[in-house]
């Protein structure tokens, strides 16, 4: 389609762009009824907006591409937060109350150029760190508490009046409150010298979420905080403000707001959190303007007087491209996924090895998934979970693992396909390849082989031994230069003793019958043969297992 990168449609007919956005949409209502009514999120918020954005690309996509016959998505979706206009605002659910005030969500930004541009023109800035928690508002009338409501669809939410007398931080009573107090704020969980960048967060939104939707409230809850961001209709200063929230029973507000005057001062804060203890879990920090509109005009979707600077995930999210099997030298087939170039951390990623094909379809991951990948140790990408599989699963076909293993593959024969196959190519190329680290050729790697047998110089383990310079130079990937640097490399492999050659041609470490069966293998007694030829001897001893193996 002549729109297709500009906008990164994939390559579908409307049908299919219906049926995908339908199941979406469809998983998307749940993730939202299941935040609204119980409070817990099922996925990372950062996942939520790709897949919401995901959603409007193809939706955008579909009528692009469509006829008259498919001008509209049959089943959109209105993100939980894009309702502004009050009149269409349903009516009030059994046990749910409405907010005095709508909670505003959060625009996030991704860097310190961000915050730079955000701040032109701003003063009275404040930092805070955005906890990992479960937003709820807080009613005080005449100072008493009347009301705990979760934030829901941040226009109405579910009443926990009834656990707001398990939870200590909590004042119940405020002898110098306002005739009317509505505050908005972050239930979390208590902890001691807690560090995000060490520890991640886990699972303290969900803790503390799964405390709160009990029928019957847990002692636990006596561990769970309250952190106030807002006060919607308070002092115009922030210093004010935070004054009286600390003498109404709410100190950590003031303990963790700072002024920021530059994108630098946010950066340090940004990174301080991120690496020192504090006594809660925190995914960022949130910049305000201590000027805030009054409360009747605060409505639910991101608004202008504050926004998130969010932590680096632990891991990304992207898109699966290709599903790719290669076959081993000893006939081990791993399972390779080709990804849309995802950044995690420091390194770029475009492919992840998920292992044997049966932790393949473990795991049921095919073109146009999407997936989460993370770095494991010594920086490796994994796959970390598939966030979203696609409604329509293409066909495909891994190759079967009864016909590769330690004695297939040892050659090539062209002019039988069922043998010269893809995946044997892969096998005997890995072959090659363990062979020339093996017998130390320095600068001859898996590029090297590919292009030699590509070009049908190299059909077995031993072809390679009788080339000369001008065959070499004849391979387009090869050239003149390098094929000097190459034909010494063969030539200094001959002079390798005999053990190393063992090891070269993949002489199994195992029982006496399984080298047996190497060795009477046709295609290795004629690599044995050109070694006598080439007079490659054991330069330590005769009595190697390997010579004696031989000799039989």
């Amino acid at each position: 389609m002549a729109f297709a990168n500009k906008v990164n449609c994939p390559e579908w007919s409307p049908e299919k762009f219906q049926h995908e956005i339908a199941q979406l949409t469809q998983q998307i209502a749940k993730w939202d009824h299941l935040y609204r009514q119980q409070g817990m999120s099922e996925i990372e918020d950062e996942i939520y907006d790709q897949l919401l954005e995901t959603l409007g690309i193809w939706q955008r996509c579909l009528t692009r591409e469509s006829d008259s016959s498919f001008t509209s998505v049959s089943t959109p979706v209105i993100p939980i937060n894009s309702v502004t206009d009050m009149s269409v605002i349903p009516a009030l659910q059994e046990g749910k109350l409405h907010h005095p005030v709508q909670h505003t969500g959060l625009r996030k930004l991704k860097g310190i150029e961000d915050i730079r541009q955000w701040l032109q023109g701003r003063t009275g800035v404040w930092l805070q760190p955005k906890i990992d928690g479960i937003a709820v508002t807080l009613v005080y009338e005449k100072g008493q508490l009347v009301r705990l409501i979760s934030r829901g669809d941040g226009i109405e939410g579910t009443d926990w009046m009834d656990k707001s007398a398990f939870i200590p931080t909590i004042p119940k009573r405020i002898e110098n409150a306002p005739e009317r107090l509505v505050l908005q704020g972050e239930l979390f969980w208590q902890q001691e010298n807690h560090r995000q960048s060490i520890a991640g967060s886990q699972g303290a939104r969900s803790k503390v979420a799964g405390l709160m939707i009990r029928k019957t409230p847990a002692p636990e809850l006596k561990h769970v905080g309250i952190f106030i961001w807002g006060w919607p209709d308070g002092a115009n200063e922030m210093a004010v403000k935070l004054a009286r929230l600390s003498d109404m029973g709410f100190p950590l507000t003031s303990q963790y707001s700072h002024p920021i005057t530059a994108a630098e001062d946010a950066e340090k804060r940004w990174q301080d959190y991120f690496v020192q203890p504090l006594p809660f879990a925190t995914d960022g920090v949130v910049l305000r303007q201590a000027l805030e509109p009054t409360g009747q005009q605060w409505r639910t979707g991101s608004n202008s007087w504050a926004i998130a600077w969010k932590y680096p995930l632990r891991q990304q999210m992207t898109t699966v491209t290709g599903v790719n099997f290669t076959v081993g030298r000893t006939g081990r087939i791993s399972v390779v996924l080709d990804l849309e170039k995802v950044k995690v951390d420091d390194r770029h990623v475009s492919r992840v090895n998920i292992g044997s094909i049966k932790r393949w379809k473990q795991w049921n991951v095919y073109p146009g998934d999407k997936i989460t990948v993370a770095l494991a140790g010594h920086g490796i990408p994994r796959l970390d979970k598939v966030v979203w599989r696609m409604a329509e699963r293409p066909d495909i076909q891994p190759p079967d693992g009864q016909d590769y293993h330690f004695l297939s593959c040892l050659a090539l024969v062209p002019e039988n396909e069922s043998n010269d196959d893809h995946y044997c190519r892969q096998q005997f190329i890995a072959r090659l390849t363990w062979l020339g680290e093996k017998l130390h050729m320095k600068g001859v790697g898996q590029g090297t082989w590919s292009a030699l047998v590509k070009h049908g110089l190299v059909t077995n383990l031993t072809d390679w031994l009788d080339l000369d310079k001008s065959q070499l130079e004849a391979v387009p990937q090869i050239g003149t230069k390098r094929a000097a640097l190459i034909l010494s490399q063969f030539q200094q492999a001959t002079l390798q003793p005999l053990s190393r050659w063992h090891e070269a041609i993949g002489l199994p470490y195992a029982k006496r019958e399984k080298i047996r069966a190497f060795l009477q293998h046709p295609e290795i007694k004629a690599v044995i043969h050109v070694l006598a030829i080439q007079g490659i001897k054991n330069q330590a001893e005769n009595r190697d297992i390997g010579d004696r193996n031989i000799a039989e």
